[in-house]
């Protein structure tokens, strides 16, 4: 049997504007779902019409009144037998943003014909709301259509290599890096700050990358507002922007493609995993405290690497109810329950500069102890077989 919904898209691709996007979710309706485009409704099924944005719902609820076909979409709402999704799921939602969509969508009447689908789960017991973790889940989409994984390939990235997975029996050899840490964009307080731990401490025997700085702070002026928490003091602006780019997989980058934007879920080149031991992950949230598993924790699960997150609090709490293990018997991991950004920066910052004081041999010895959970953690990942969106559908199918 059939679904009894009906999708409706209300942009095609030409029509689409700034704030809209053909995303992961749409892209996954279209595949597998009945829909329509443009205000044009099937009678004989129920409709929903979906609404996926860029940047987290920012600024949506100032599109709710644009004319769009001569109506608003408040007016189709009302004015139809029709619900919406709100879809955000590629980036963490903002909340300030989102509480402004819902309080329009209330004083409007509203609330029971919209659901909003999100891959933060901070907000999964909240009314009409779901969520999932899009990352997680859209390696397992890909493989169950192509039997493969997306990360490895038999074609050359935009980065100019070919990536290649790692055998179980390959993780046994020496490694002369201690620590490995991709950093594309200095864009979050995070990153700035792990930029500043870089310069001030002698980290020559890892690999960490630091590629470019967000157009936020890409000036002088902006700079003095940029977001470092430092125990010793800021350095000038030159001597941060002097230093960058930092590369490690990006210096044969195709002449078109931008270091900002290049695709990063099949850049894994296998050698960087191999000849490093600890994987330092600078999560898409950090501050805001919103849980949000990007594709950045995916590399050290796949890469048979410990990995220790500068991510939000609980973050590590998440991943032991997803069925992974973590490090505590090696490091203080009780960093996980540190609400405060600032403190919990600092106290991940011990963890990797007391680590960086061990010789590269004890850090060997260290891996050799830790590899078992990464093994373990690997297959947990391998195992993955959640896909969500069915599932959300189905439940809102029971509701129609």
């Amino acid at each position: 049997m059939g679904s009894i919904l009906n999708f409706v898209f209300l942009f095609d691709e030409v029509s689409q504007p700034s704030w809209y996007m053909n995303g992961p979710f749409s892209d996954y309706i279209s595949i597998n779902y009945n829909y329509t485009v443009g205000i044009e409704f099937d009678s004989n099924l129920n409709n929903i019409i979906v609404l996926e944005t860029h940047e987290h719902f920012k600024g949506t609820h100032q599109n709710l009144e644009t004319q769009i076909f001569g109506t608003t979409i408040l007016e189709i709402l009302k004015n139809n037998d029709v619900k919406i999704i709100f879809a955000s799921i590629a980036d963490p939602p903002d909340d300030r943003e989102t509480v402004k969509l819902k309080n329009k969508i209330e004083k409007a009447g509203l609330t029971n014909k919209v659901y909003y689908i999100e891959s933060s789960i901070n907000n999964r017991n909240k009314k009409n709301t779901f969520c999932y973790h899009h990352f997680l889940e859209e390696p397992v989409v890909h493989k169950l259509k192509n039997g493969e994984w997306n990360f490895f390939n038999n074609y050359t990235n935009e980065l100019g290599y070919k990536s290649t997975d790692i055998q179980e029996t390959e993780i046994n050899e020496y490694r002369e890096k201690k620590f490995l840490s991709f950093n594309r964009t200095i864009d979050k307080f995070n990153r700035w700050s792990l930029l500043h731990t870089y310069l001030e401490n002698d980290f020559s025997d890892s690999y960490f990358s630091f590629l470019n700085f967000s157009n936020d702070y890409s000036s002088k002026i902006t700079h003095e507002n940029a977001p470092i928490y430092c125990k010793t003091p800021r350095l000038a602006f030159e001597e941060y922007t002097s230093r960058i780019p930092i590369e490690l997989d990006t210096q044969n980058i195709k002449s078109n493609t931008d270091l900002s934007r290049f695709k990063t879920s099949d850049t894994f080149k296998k050698n960087l995993f191999l000849n490093s031991c600890i994987n330092i992950v600078t999560e898409t949230t950090f501050r805001e405290n919103e849980v949000f598993l990007s594709e950045k924790i995916i590399k050290p699960l796949i890469g048979y690497q410990p990995f220790i997150v500068l991510g939000p609090y609980q973050y590590l709490k998440e991943l032991k109810n997803l069925g992974y293990k973590t490090f505590s018997e090696f490091w203080d991991e009780s960093y996980d329950e540190i609400e405060n950004a600032e403190e919990r920066y600092f106290a991940v910052e011990k963890i990797i500069l007391e680590l960086n004081k061990k010789n590269i041999d004890e850090i060997n010895e260290i891996y050799q102890k830790i590899k078992n959970i990464c093994i373990y953690n690997r297959k947990v990942f391998d195992n993955y077989d959640i896909d969500s969106i069915p599932n959300i559908i189905k439940q809102i199918e029971n509701e129609k």
